[in-house]
């Protein structure tokens, strides 16, 4: 066995959670991303206006962003001082996700901020910026905003603080969880607002001031404010006080005062985590760096008393209790100003945020230039770097007039110009200790009270800090009492310790690293290497319901895994989770052995007491992810799967290395036997059942003529552990066998079902809004999936299955004798009215989209098809038949689809126009040497122009597609000749 010590790097550790969540593309700081609506209405400006004060969605046709086209998404207007219905660059909040299943890179949640009180364009972006360092916070950059093909203007791009994020960041969603900021908006005339003071144990005091973001939390959010004002001595099991601290340094060295520091004490976010600590999220960082002037104590503020700000505004203040009671307590108020200094030194003191606020308006500054839409002008855009600019009833400070005067004001103050310890040479005892060992750890530290000075650590990226006393005192290994080395002792419980030191005298803190609790050191244990594909993820059980019992006897959902190697391996200090967002959930005990080219069960029940393999979480059976990872968090495997039923697994086939199906469980053991059914079958033969071919040792029968039963294909089937009623050589002997499935040959069937290979049978066209077309047999205008058989031989579709629901397969089973002509068609009628016929559906089709799958009576999935919303009397079809990509057009009831419009053209192109290429996935172009190109029109099939130029005598031209739905559109020339031709 191997073993090594592998550097976790401190980015990898520190961003564990948006390993797969995180879209840093959208998101990267040094780019825009171009995002373009479609409206169908030209009246969509209107139509969000009215929908505003109630808060809901308008449907937008569709959304690029940058070239990937998704369909049918939800629009509004956000904001409350940044929206006007007179405004022509509004604030929005795209919800991708509202109709249908889709995202991009992961977002389903769009925020774009329309820049309005800020002149330079640059504050929101900076100061997120600089707050990632220190805290976590949104992503964001810039976003050129089109709507119907008209250039909006630069917005914001905000990552939006969600259930995703915080799930993100803190490993769970389903905590409390608080918006605080009044959910009808803050202003002179507020009363309520979210101070996190402690207003009674009725939650109808808090409603007005918080808006809860979670299905409960209450009853949490006032136990937090109760200890804040009244217990401020158990604050930290209910506050993660190091990140509020960073929160209040934060705001006030940015003069962030639409803050919890300024007068309405609002936008930022809390999160209960699942340690009970609330983590408070920063939050509309647009009139940061002195735009909002009004602290809540006097009047509003002039550039010069922004600049000299007080770095305790309102330590005395009972309104505002979270920075009064915070730094009425000596050693928290050491920690903020620890954290202040650094923030001012990192940023301010060396002129970084202005070097970075240049680098933003030189990206942006063509896109702000061109948008015409902007609340201030260009020449403002350039001059509020330096210069004030009056923006309403607030003065935007210019950047290099207000902070270089806030450092210099700050940096005289006595808590700035005092000492501060020193904290230098942290060494480990052991440079790479042994799993279950301890580790002293020493530093030399100056300029310290001897008794203020402790070590915080954790094996859980997401849990907090153990704080244990360092000492020089000469007893604890630490050399001579009074040398300035301070030694401490820990455990080394996991393969990767996180730690910290803090040291304070009597006017500031000092951190190590300065950023902590946000970064830290990181101490690695040796572990033992296991590669990618050494061990895989290779059967679960849901929902186990009769099935193997644990140890206690109980029926427990369960994860096999299995060892693909030659050799014994150790999972000791490796993760196994199903949240992708909290790779660190449960890891394995150390010394556990998976054997060679062998299996290892952990019990999915969040039961640790029973045992050291049982997981401290459970298996969602409507579908999750499973992820094993290394100590280092790199991904070893994942799978995900959806709905599961009682007493199935899903299970690699072939062992260990295959494609992911659901059978029969085969619990620490192959996965590729699988009992299907019992049938009796005849042997009409004379020779024996052995000489046959069919093995009495449980041995295989793949393939023999001379048996039949109930005319099944023989196949990829074999016939095992049979058992004899007969004669063994009488001419026609009766014998029972087990059928079981062997899963190297080809097999999607099971006893008197036909094969059918994937593409055999395709779900060819549908329609979701029958309205005036064709009719069932009892008269009725009724939704339909068409079918089409791409071989040239007829197919039984007996006992296969079609579902409108992709978590329940079998809603719908064809019956028997359900056969489909070779190269032909079948309806099947989606009305939810089975008495009507054989091939009437149990469930309808939504005209708003969903998806429709062909599985076979095993549940594989022969076919499956995914639409968006569907307009009245238009078919969803395959372009070309049975083989395409799906377009929308008229129906072909049970015929071909390129019938409705020949892909050749309606008119024959004639020998001097060509038209290329059709289909086409963008543009397309037009050439006549004759030069008579004199207009162009472009129609839907319901006969609405989507596109007209007028030309004149042109030999070439173009027609750009791109921003359209897939569908058939007729390009009519010189408003005479029309040709059909296809988007894909």
């Amino acid at each position: 066995m191997t073993f090594k010590l592998k550097a976790i790097p401190l980015f990898a550790i520190l961003m564990v959670l948006f390993s797969t969540s995180r879209a840093q593309n959208f998101y990267h700081p040094d780019t825009i991303q171009e995002i373009r609506l479609t409206f169908a209405q030209s009246n969509w400006d209107a139509l969000l206006d009215a929908a505003e004060p109630t808060d809901t969605y308008i449907v937008a046709q569709s959304i690029s962003l940058n070239g990937t086209v998704l369909n049918t998404v939800g629009v509004k207007f956000k904001g409350n001082s940044s929206y006007n219905a007179n405004y022509a660059k509004n604030p929005f909040h795209i919800e991708l996700d509202t109709y249908l299943s889709q995202d991009y890179q992961g977002i389903t949640d769009i925020k774009l901020n329309n820049v309005i009180f800020d002149p330079t364009f640059v504050r929101e972006a900076l100061s997120y910026n600089i707050v990632r360092k220190y805290m976590h916070a949104p992503l964001s950059n810039y976003a050129k905003l089109y709507i119907n093909n008209s250039y909006i203007g630069l917005y914001t791009n905000v990552e939006s603080i969600s259930k995703k994020f915080v799930s993100n960041h803190f490993g769970s969603k389903t905590n409390s969880f608080f918006n605080c900021s009044p959910p009808a908006g803050a202003g002179p005339q507020s009363t309520s607002l979210p101070n996190l003071s402690y207003q009674g144990t009725s939650a109808s005091s808090y409603t007005a001031a918080y808006e809860m973001k979670s299905d409960s939390g209450w009853n949490d959010l006032i136990a937090m404010t109760y200890a804040l004002s009244n217990n401020i001595g158990t604050i930290e099991n209910v506050l993660d006080v190091d990140r509020a601290l960073w929160m209040l340094a934060l705001d006030n060295v940015m003069v962030n005062l639409d803050s919890y520091i300024g007068q309405f004490k609002q936008n930022y976010y809390i999160y209960k985590d699942d340690y009970g600590r609330f983590n408070p999220i920063m939050w509309d960082l647009n009139m940061s760096f002195g735009v909002f002037g009004m602290t809540g104590s006097g009047g509003s503020l002039n550039t010069t008393s922004k600049k000299n700000l007080t770095h305790t505004l309102h330590s005395a203040e009972s309104n505002w209790p979270l920075v009064q009671k915070l730094l009425a307590v000596p050693s928290y108020k050491k920690k903020y100003l620890a954290h202040y200094k650094t923030i001012l030194n990192e940023n301010f003191v060396n002129n970084d945020y202005y070097a970075t606020a240049q680098s933003f308006q030189t990206l942006i500054s063509a896109a702000v230039t061109a948008d015409v839409n902007k609340f201030y002008t260009t020449a403002q855009f350039t001059s509020n770097m330096t210069t004030d600019v009056n923006v309403g009833n607030n003065t935007a400070p210019g950047l290099s007039n207000l902070m270089p005067g806030r450092v210099t004001y700050l940096n005289a103050l006595s808590d700035f110009t005092a000492t501060q310890p020193t904290i230098a040479s942290i060494t480990p005892s052991v440079a790479t200790p042994v799993l279950g060992s301890n580790v002293s750890i020493a530093a030399t530290i100056t300029n310290t009270n001897t008794n203020a000075v402790y070590l915080g650590y954790r094996t859980n990226p997401l849990a907090p800090f153990v704080k244990v006393t360092m000492y020089d005192d000469g007893a604890h290994n630490d050399g001579a009492a009074g040398d300035n080395v301070y030694v401490v002792s820990i455990p080394v419980n996991a393969i990767a310790t996180q730690y910290y030191i803090y040291a304070e005298n009597n006017t500031i803190g000092k951190f190590s690293p300065e950023r902590a609790e946000h970064e830290f050191h990181t101490l690695t244990a040796a572990y033992a290497t296991i590669n990618k594909g050494d061990v895989t993820i290779n059967e679960l059980v849901a929902q186990n319901v009769t099935g193997t019992t644990d140890s206690a006897g109980d029926n427990e959902d369960w994860v096999e895994l299995y060892n693909t190697t030659n050799a014994d391996l150790d999972l000791g200090g490796y993760y196994l989770s199903d949240n992708p967002g909290n790779l660190t959930k449960w890891q394995f005990p150390l010394n556990t052995i998976i054997p060679s080219n062998g299996y290892l069960i952990v019990w999915a029940d969040d039961e640790a007491a029973e045992g050291r393999l049982h997981a401290t979480w459970k298996l969602s059976v409507g579908g999750e992810s499973v992820v094993l990872t290394s100590p280092s968090l790199d991904t070893l495997d994942r799978i995900t799967f959806g709905a599961q039923s009682t007493d199935t697994a899903f299970a690699r086939v072939p062992n260990g290395t295959g494609n992911f199906v659901k059978q029969a469980p085969t619990f620490s053991a192959n996965n590729e036997v699988i009992v299907i059914s019992n049938d009796t079958f005849t042997v009409t033969t004379t020779q024996s059942p052995v000489a046959a071919g069919i093995t009495s040792g449980g041995g295989r029968y793949v393939q023999n003529t001379s048996c039949t039963a109930n005319a099944i294909p023989s196949i990829g089937y074999s016939f095992a552990y049979w058992s004899e009623s007969g004669s063994v050589v009488s001419s026609s002997s009766t014998y029972t066998f087990s059928v079981v499935k062997d899963v190297n040959l080809v097999a999607n069937f099971v006893l008197t079902s036909s094969l059918i290979n994937r593409g055999d049978v395709r779900i060819n066209e549908l329609v979701a809004q029958n309205l005036s077309g064709e009719v069932d047999e009892a008269g009725d205008f009724e939704d339909w999936v068409e079918l089409f058989n791409t071989t040239n031989s007829a197919i039984n579709l007996s006992g296969y299955f079609m579902s409108d629901d992709l978590t329940n397969l079998t809603k719908w089973q064809f019956p028997a004798n359900t056969s489909i002509a070779a190269n032909g068609y079948l309806i099947v009628w989606a009305d939810d009215e089975g008495t009507e016929g054989p091939l009437h559906a149990s469930w309808k089709l939504s005209s708003g989209g969903e998806s429709v799958v062909l599985s076979s009576p095993l549940q594989d999935t022969i076919d499956v098809v995914t639409f968006g919303a569907q307009g009245a009397d238009t078919a969803y079809a395959r372009i070309p038949n049975g083989t395409g990509n799906f377009v929308q057009q008229a129906t072909t009831f049970s015929a071909n689809n390129e019938l409705t419009l020949s892909i050749k053209s309606i008119d024959g192109l004639n020998n001097s126009l060509r038209l290329y290429p059709n289909p086409t996935t963008s543009k397309v172009y037009l050439e006549d040497n004759s030069a008579s190109i004199n207009s162009i029109a472009v129609s839907n099939l319901m006969g609405q122009k989507v596109y007209l130029a007028e030309t004149k005598n042109m030999s070439a031209a173009s027609v750009d597609l791109s921003e359209f739905p897939n569908g058939v559109y007729i390009l009519t020339i010189n408003k005479s000749k029309m040709y059909k031709v296809v988007k894909q």
